[in-house]
């Protein structure tokens, strides 16, 4: 997907990004080795924990911060089923279990801050209590900070010759975590802005008024959330089957 015009970079750290009268320079670090680098113009790209959005607009509202954590655990058993979870005592967010082949992920996203480790064993144990499923030693573990926007002055795009695509502007499914749709998606509407205004601020503005549809799509995940995290709510969604996938009879 990456033209071979574009230079690519890994195993490299962004330190620092300053903004002169005519341009930015931004400070790498890649191994033991520090440069500076100079750009007209900036996109953020850089998730929940953006530096650039950090760095050029402090005053901005952050989406609420959260930890993801994840373990992957061996199986022998088959469990069809994709559990959601939700136990205000562990996360006022969600916890989930997938089989992927002979593999079980469980997961969980709790806010930031002490005992994540603790959390997320409760969890575990308490999985292996009420969903007769045994997890045993993980064989893999892995985190990530997460945003989860909870009003419209999370979402940010961008200003003068800054954009912010992705986690960086706060585009990110506030009900389920989900994220790749938004990362695309933002992504496309900047190249659109781009391409008919060039590195300007004018595509900056483009680009703000056209995510007018990440505002609406994400207004809709707000309106559906009580009928997920209100438990009466979801109780009588739950039971009424409404948008339930019938299971296939057995012969």
């Amino acid at each position: 997907m990456i033209p071979d015009s574009v230079e690519r970079r890994f195993s490299t750290h962004v330190l620092s990004i300053e903004e002169t009268t005519s341009h930015f320079r931004i400070q790498l670090k890649s191994n033991d080795t520090t440069e500076w680098i100079e750009s007209s113009y900036l996109i953020g790209a850089d998730g929940a924990r953006s530096i650039l959005r950090s760095t050029f607009f402090p005053h901005i509202p952050s989406p609420k911060p959260y930890i993801a954590i994840q373990e992957v655990y061996p199986t022998t058993r088959n469990h069809p089923a994709y559990y959601g979870m939700f136990d205000p005592s562990i996360t006022d967010y969600y916890a989930w279990l997938i089989q992927k082949k002979d593999r079980i992920i469980l997961g969980v996203a709790l806010e930031t801050g002490n005992e994540t480790n603790e959390k997320f064993q409760s969890l575990k144990e308490k999985v292996e209590k009420h969903c007769d499923i045994r997890l045993g030693t993980p064989i893999h573990r892995e985190g990530a900070f997460i945003a989860r926007p909870l009003r419209f002055s999370h979402l940010f795009f961008g200003k003068g010759k800054i954009s912010l695509i992705g986690e960086a502007s706060g585009s990110i499914s506030p009900t389920s975590g989900e994220g790749y749709s938004y990362a695309l998606n933002t992504a496309k509407l900047l190249c659109d802005s781009i391409e008919k205004h060039g590195l300007t601020s004018l595509a900056t503005s483009s680009y703000d008024r056209s995510a007018w549809i990440i505002r609406l799509s994400i207004l809709g995940k707000w309106l559906k959330s009580p009928g997920m995290y209100v438990s009466w709510i979801r109780y009588l969604v739950m039971k009424s089957g409404f948008t339930a996938i019938p299971l296939p009879k057995e012969k």
